[in-house]
Formats: structure tokens, C-alpha cells, sequence
């Protein structure tokens, strides 16, 4: 992985395999408080198509996670991005997207 974009002030940095391949992004805590479960993190993950994060969303619901953000558009990160967000019983945020056309 290759360091690919780094804030100017510092908070926040991207490593990447590749033009599209795995991607780690490291920032800090955006509400300025201690990182802690849920509150520092985010495990995103990509899915092939659309239906890919309505049933990934679909599964972490059945299984206790709570809604962050219900699969749909999010033009604001690109015209095709397509994501959705939960956490897990633990307070975990997990993202699941989608670039795809």
C-alpha cells in the first residue's frame, strides 16, 4: 500500500493498493473525543452491486445492528456511490458500498 492523500492539518491520511484496490484510511475521532469503539473507526467494505449493500444492511439489521445511514445514493462521495452504514451490538460503525454504475 502507497500513502496517497494526507489532511493538510493533519487529521486524517489514506493508504491504497492500486488505482481501485484496498484502500486504509486512518483520521482522528471527529467529535475531538478519546477513539473507543464506534468513535474512531470504520471498517468499510465493497460490494459489488447495489442489491450486494441492501443485503449486507438487510443481514447486519436481522442481526442486531442499528441504522447509521439506510442503503441509498450518496452523491456528496461521487455520482455512482451507493452505501449504506450500522453498527454492531458492540458499537462498531461498518459502511458498505457500492461504485458501481
Amino acid at each position: 500500500m502507497t500513502r496517497v492523500w494526507t489532511a493538510e492539518d493533519g487529521t486524517f491520511a489514506c493508504w491504497r493498493k492500486g488505482h481501485d484496490g484496498p484502500a486504509l484510511f486512518v483520521c482522528r475521532p471527529f467529535d475531538g473525543q478519546p477513539a473507543a469503539p464506534g468513535n474512531g473507526w470504520m471498517c468499510a467494505l465493497n460490494a459489488e452491486s447495489r442489491d450486494a449493500v441492501h443485503a449486507a444492511w438487510d443481514a447486519a439489521m436481522a442481526f442486531g445492528g442499528t441504522d447509521e445511514g439506510a442503503p441509498g445514493p450518496r452523491p456528496h462521495y461521487g455520482p455512482t456511490y451507493f452505501g449504506a452504514y450500522v453498527r454492531d451490538p458492540d458499537g462498531n460503525k461498518l459502511h458498505v458500498v457500492c461504485r458501481a454504475p
